[in-house]
């Protein structure tokens, strides 16, 4: 029998997107995408989705950050794996120069905060503990708003 995360992977990501978004109306230089790219799809909605452009492995975030820095984030519960499609996507990321960080925690105020330490890493140390702010407010937003946990 395997373990059950506490939080849904949807309840991280949801997290660190928010976080995003309000240091970015905050005034901080960066803009973020998220991806689903593990969304249930039927075969025809899949076909369609890859025609379009989805790639197997794509991280979970992108962080776009004032001075041409990408970041690619895979997001995962304490329990989660990664796939050999995110391997393999995230290897060939690194061999191009981008950034590609893997974020595993048990706790949506967790990722959040350390999303947003990767971003501080480039921002500079002295937004850090602004960002950490922002993040738990963030976190505690989306907790309170789905109620989800399992």
């Amino acid at each position: 029998m395997s373990k059950k995360a506490a939080y849904l992977e949807e309840i991280h990501q949801a997290a660190a997107i928010r976080a995003l978004r309000m240091a970015e109306r905050a005034g901080y230089a960066l803009t973020s995408a998220g991806d689903q790219n593990a969304e249930q799809r039927g075969a025809k909605a899949m076909a369609k989705a890859v025609l379009t452009g989805l790639t197997p492995g794509e991280t979970d975030l992108r962080v776009y950050i004032g001075g041409g820095v990408l970041l690619s984030i895979e997001l995962k519960t304490e329990v989660g794996r990664v796939s050999q499609e995110q391997k393999d996507r995230h290897a060939r990321l690194r061999e191009l120069g981008f950034k590609v960080s893997i974020v595993r925690s048990d706790h949506p105020r967790i990722t959040a905060r350390t999303v947003m330490d990767l971003v501080a890493d480039e921002l500079g140390d002295e937004h850090r503990k602004d960002l950490y702010e922002i993040a738990y407010e963030a976190a505690d937003e989306i907790i309170k708003a789905t109620g989800k946990k399992k």
